[in-house]
């Protein structure tokens, strides 16, 4: 997963399904559902426990919209097309996908005693995920939208299935003994959900408009002083993915090497 970027494809594949969830009434819309689920199985199939970012609010919108408009039927619909998408892989690749999970979870266990500490394992990942993941700018839009939601919209339902689909994921995490950065990137599209919806939120439209380009004018400055040109305001650049040797360029993006190891895989 490493060499092959796997965790920005989860992150892309978890942002449509946080939308679709939000699309589709959490499966219970007709045509919507069918997109979720193609989501959702696409994640399934990058990593295994993909789900967890998106499971706790389809949940929870689910059991709302099924007892509410009585729609179970296209929810069913969507859930046996996820496994139809994910399954077959699963069942073909069980044996070494089992001894392979179990190999790691010995080797990270013996590996990494610290992080066998939940609190340090909770610490380790709010201190990357405040910086460089987030950076302390964004950060601070974070807690703005979080408290402009709970100030200006007072919608409790919708800020805690927000907010538990940032906390039970991470709190998975923490669990589990490998940890790295790059885990919890797939959390992004919740904290840009809640963040731009609780500026949204904001009754004067001057503090809006502000507050949205503060937060478009620091997330380009962040991704270019990542990807390309160091900015004086931000933390030292350093790959929260793995260590590389130097700038990101056109030449070692890896564009060959994923195309041959897909077709190889493939037996074409």
């Amino acid at each position: 997963t490493r060499e092959f970027y796997l965790d920005f494809a989860l992150l892309a594949v978890v942002s449509l399904a946080q939308y679709l969830i939000l699309k589709s009434e959490a499966g219970t819309k007709r045509h919507w559902n069918i997109g979720l689920a193609a989501a959702a199985g696409c994640a399934l199939l990058i990593k295994p426990h993909g789900l967890i970012f998106f499971l706790p609010t389809w949940i929870i919108l689910s059991l709302y919209y099924c007892y509410k408009k009585k729609r179970l039927v296209l929810l069913l619909q969507a859930l046996i097309i996820t496994l139809i998408i994910a399954l077959p892989w699963y069942i073909l690749a069980k044996d070494d996908f089992i001894k392979w999970n179990i190999r790691i979870y010995k080797a990270q266990s013996a590996a990494l005693p610290a992080n066998k500490n939940f609190f340090t394992a909770t610490s380790f990942y709010y201190k990357q995920l405040y910086d460089p993941i987030l950076s302390p700018y964004l950060f601070i839009s974070f807690l703005i939208g979080s408290v402009s939601f709970i100030i200006f919209d007072r919608r409790w339902k919708i800020l805690l299935t927000l907010a538990a689909s940032i906390i039970i994921p991470y709190l998975a995490l923490a669990c589990w003994p490998n940890k790295d950065s790059r885990f919890i990137l797939p959390l992004l599209p919740a904290f840009a959900v809640l963040t731009m919806g609780g500026i949204s939120k904001i009754p004067k439209k001057l503090f809006r408009a502000i507050l949205y380009a503060a937060v478009f004018f620091i997330a380009l400055a962040q991704f270019i002083h990542f990807s390309f040109l160091p900015i004086p305001f931000f933390k030292k650049p350093a790959s929260i993915y793995i260590k590389l040797p130097s700038r990101p360029s056109r030449v070692n993006w890896k564009n060959r090497e994923i195309l041959e190891y897909l077709s190889n895989y493939a037996g074409d």
